[in-house]
């Protein structure tokens, strides 16, 4: 999403996260992805091809490296950053 529209990628990432706690579906399904998209405007052919894309790809691998080091695990989860150090919590 942040690829797409950077202006609504905040409120995409909260609907997800809404989505998966509240509703209880499985938001590392891309048809559930590409569903909300289209809610966001976004054709659906756009965001598979998006989400299909090496820069996509090479962004998931970074924020999966981020996960890894700070032992996340579960969301909602957050990274608090300051004076150079940085917790997850």
């Amino acid at each position: 999403m942040e690829l797409l529209t950077p202006h609504k990628a905040q409120n995409f990432f909260y609907d997800v996260l809404y989505v998966t706690i509240v509703e209880q579906k499985q938001m590392t399904e891309v048809a559930e992805l590409c569903e909300l998209a289209t809610t966001f405007g976004i054709p659906r052919e756009i965001f598979l091809k998006t989400y299909a894309s090496e820069t996509v790809e090479l962004a998931l691998l970074d924020d999966l490296k981020l996960c890894e080091m700070y032992a996340i695990r579960a969301l909602p989860s957050y990274l608090i950053e300051y004076n150079k150090k940085t917790v997850s919590c």
